[in-house]
């Protein structure tokens, strides 16, 4: 009985190991992405929330802006978005009046004024007038239809490839915008960081400096240790003021492309947004997505239906033409009569109606011709153009591949750097004090450490910047940050929203914009057209 239940124990025991490694399995890693953030926390002390400091303009806004909020702000500020979406406004237009192009023409003239007839269409005692000046009046209304037009259709067809470069032009804009605004995000928590471990850096030696001081006042040490430890000092002062040069640069390019001065950042919950697993994925999806080799193709498009638009000017046109004028004292004929001698009758007004279907040919002197020539070799560079674009894509989505797969690589060696010359200064400074430890070796440990914490910022920054670099090589950045953001903010129950932030003024008003879109709102999409 005993072994029964020993038996039974164990074979429990070893289904809930079983059962217990299962679930332990089923868990999901931790994200790359998130792994990333969660180190650059580590560096900041802990804390999520990187403190600007404001030294030029006043904050106008306050509360601790997200990445995704900040590319919000640039794609509803900035002037080149802006710009993009009136271009596209414009070629909706263009498409518009390309097909009123087809709409009946409707003249209607009235003129008045001297004219002299040689001879006159009057006779006086039976001779006719040789020459008369008086006045003379006129209207007319006219209507014309195209039936046949292969210009206006070659047109109408140009105009929607123009639209369609357009609308690709200004995603291509929004993206570029979004990666230019991401690379400043990522300089200013980069230079922030800077400036921290450079004072920290200062702080060591200048606690060092306190107690060389104390030691050569007593005598029991060489006044060039102290200068020594002034030099690295001082160096660590330099790179202060630098590092708030770079910092003051990337706030002033923030500035201009947000249109918004922040007083703090949120670090993204993921530094690394989701990537493709093999490169021939990630190209696939560049080649169908990437904006800037899709307004290659469709340039090349436009200059060829520029050609055929050219060559049609060479075909007839049919028109249906509607004209009815009235005129008064044609060659004089108000001024003559019957009782003046004359044969025929003279009526003072004459009134002309036609209706009739006409076909006209043009021959410009082979004008055209010589434009459907310039057009096609157009149509040639482009694509000349389009293919070195591609070939662009390409090495920029294997350059990216590389850089993230070297990060990948490094910063494990570099975070176990920093844990170890930590450690390295711990000891260091505990055997300098017991005089076990020349000061050479302190200084240099503190400089190493120093330098172990530039290099794993600077490689975790290029990281997160390379990452989204590909995805707007995909063409994909902005739905990026909108993945980033439903992975990272879950809507809680009962959650407090924040206050909304100063609307933008109407977009034909003349003053600079400084708004904020509201935080629920990850990105502002472009108006539909109409």
């Amino acid at each position: 009985m005993r072994n029964n239940l020993r038996c039974m124990g164990l074979a429990f025991g070893v289904a809930g190991l079983i059962l217990a490694s299962a679930a332990r399995a089923e868990e999901p890693a931790p994200d790359r992405g998130e792994q990333r953030a969660a180190l650059l926390v580590h560096m900041l002390g802990g804390d999520p929330v990187v403190h600007l400091e404001q030294t030029v303009r006043a904050p106008d806004v306050t509360d601790a802006l997200r990445l995704d909020e900040a590319v919000a702000f640039a794609l509803k500020n900035n002037f080149e978005v802006r710009a993009a979406s009136a271009k596209t406004d414009a070629a909706d237009w263009d498409v518009v009046g390309a097909y009123l192009g087809y709409m009946p023409t409707i003249t209607y003239s009235r003129s008045t004024g001297r004219e002299r007839s040689g001879p006159a269409s009057y006779n006086i005692n039976d001779k006719r007038v040789q020459d008369d000046t008086h006045h003379r009046r006129d209207k007319e209304l006219s209507i014309k239809q195209p039936l046949v037009d292969l210009t206006l259709i070659s047109d109408i067809l140009l105009r929607h490839k123009s639209q369609t470069a357009a609308e690709i032009e200004e995603t291509g804009v929004r993206e570029r915008i979004a990666l230019q605004t991401i690379g400043a995000f990522y300089k200013i928590i980069q230079a922030r960081l800077f400036i921290r471990m450079a004072e920290q850096y200062k702080a060591q030696l200048d606690k060092l400096n306190d107690l060389m001081a104390s030691r050569v006042e007593g005598g029991g040490a060489a006044q060039a240790d102290l200068d020594r430890i002034k030099a690295r000092s001082v160096s660590a002062q330099s790179a202060i003021i630098e590092t708030r040069s770079e910092f003051d640069a990337a706030m002033d390019e923030f500035r201009r492309l947000t249109g918004v001065t922040p007083l703090q950042f949120q670090v993204p919950a993921m530094l690394v947004p989701t990537l493709p697993p093999t490169i021939e994925d990630a190209l696939t999806k560049a080649l169908r997505g990437n904006p800037d080799y899709l307004l290659s193709l469709r340039q090349t498009e436009v200059q060829q239906y520029e050609a055929d638009k050219a060559y049609s000017r060479l075909l007839p046109k049919v028109t249906f033409e509607f004209t009815k004028s009235r005129t008064w004292n044609a060659g004089g004929t108000a001024l003559g009569s019957t009782d003046a001698g004359g044969t025929d009758e003279i009526f003072p007004y004459q009134n002309d109606e036609r209706a009739m279907v006409v076909t006209t040919w043009t021959f410009s002197g082979g004008t055209d011709i010589a434009a459907g020539l310039s057009a096609n070799a157009k149509a040639r560079e482009a694509n000349f153009k389009s293919l070195d674009t591609r070939s662009r894509v390409e090495e920029l989505v294997r350059t990216s591949y590389n850089a993230l797969g070297a990060a990948n690589s490094r910063i494990p060696v570099l975070q176990q750097a920093v844990e170890s010359n930590a450690r390295v200064v711990s000891a260091f400074e505990e055997q300098y004090m017991n005089a076990s430890r020349p000061l050479f070796d302190l200084l240099d440990a503190y400089e190493r450490h120093y330098s172990a914490r530039l290099d794993l910022t600077r490689v975790l920054v290029a990281e997160a910047q390379a990452a989204h670099q590909l995805r707007r090589q995909m063409g994909e950045l902005i739905q990026a940050l909108k993945e980033t953001e439903h992975r990272a903010h879950v809507p809680a129950a009962a959650e407090a929203q924040p206050e909304a932030k100063p609307e933008a003024p109407a977009a034909d008003t003349d003053e600079p914009p400084v708004e904020a879109a509201p935080r629920e709102s990850v990105t502002a999409e472009p108006a539909a057209k109409p």
